[in-house]
């Protein structure tokens, strides 16, 4: 992997994996992410988590890089469904247009997470 690209993002010891971005920023709120083991991932049935209570985001890390992408993706979804108050009954085009706000403020605000998804995508 280029090291150009993983400038701020720690290599992990297993070959070719690349460590979770540690803090990101989803509107208004520092966020963390923590990597579970493939154990803690199934003690909880899932491979990824959304906490808004504690502003904290867990993924499988032991997954392969296009899911552990695709994890992390689906919990960003939650936090700015969540942190940016839509709610059930909201319609579609509200949705949609509070999600295109939120990744642009995540991608412009995390370059670290953009060279993550980056280096877990080129294999």
């Amino acid at each position: 992997m280029d090291a150009g690209v993983l400038a701020g993002v720690q290599e992990d010891r297993r070959e070719g994996a690349v460590k979770l971005p540690e803090l990101i920023r989803i509107g208004p709120h520092d966020v963390t992410i923590k990597a579970w083991t493939s154990s803690e991932a199934n003690s909880h049935g899932a491979s990824g988590w959304f906490s808004s209570a504690e502003l904290q985001i867990r993924v499988d890390a032991s997954q392969p890089n296009t899911v552990q992408v695709e994890v992390l993706l689906h919990e960003i979804n939650h936090a700015i469904y969540q942190l940016f108050s839509l709610a059930q009954d909201d319609v579609e085009e509200k949705t949609v247009g509070a999600f295109a706000v939120g990744y642009t403020q995540v991608f412009r605000d995390n370059p670290q997470l953009r060279k993550w998804f980056d280096a877990m995508l080129r294999k």
